[in-house]
């Protein structure tokens, strides 16, 4: 059985120009979001060396954003989203997957805005 969640719970306003379109030219000047017991902090990723204290766990997260929100509107006036989280078929390569011309298979999020739950 799938496992249901609220989806409001996730929600949450973000204002357009807030949202990076394109990387920096200097990407160290990128911003680097700090969490140390509790507490949050703001630093650009040029900082980063000083930050790490030695023995410290690195962990690179290499995953892109894409464009892969579809909102649906039910009669009902409801509003179905389907957040398309991964390929599967043909392949699992997402920018191979983009390129498709025929059918693919992708791992969806699927969730009914007006009910706020949401089935994988």
């Amino acid at each position: 059985m799938p496992q249901e969640f609220n989806i409001d719970e996730y929600s949450y306003e973000l204002p357009e120009e807030r949202i990076a379109k394109y990387p920096l030219a200097e990407r160290s000047k990128s911003k680097l979001l700090l969490w140390d017991r509790g507490a949050i902090s703001h630093h650009r990723f040029e900082q980063a060396p000083s930050l790490i204290e030695p023995d410290s766990l690195l962990v690179f997260n290499d995953t892109k954003v894409i464009a892969a929100r579809l909102l649906f509107q039910k009669r009902t006036g409801a509003t179905v989203e389907i957040f398309l989280l991964h390929p599967e078929l043909p392949t699992r390569d997402i920018a191979e997957a983009m390129l498709q011309k025929g059918a693919a298979v992708w791992s969806c999020l699927i969730g009914n805005k007006k009910s706020g739950k949401t089935e994988n």
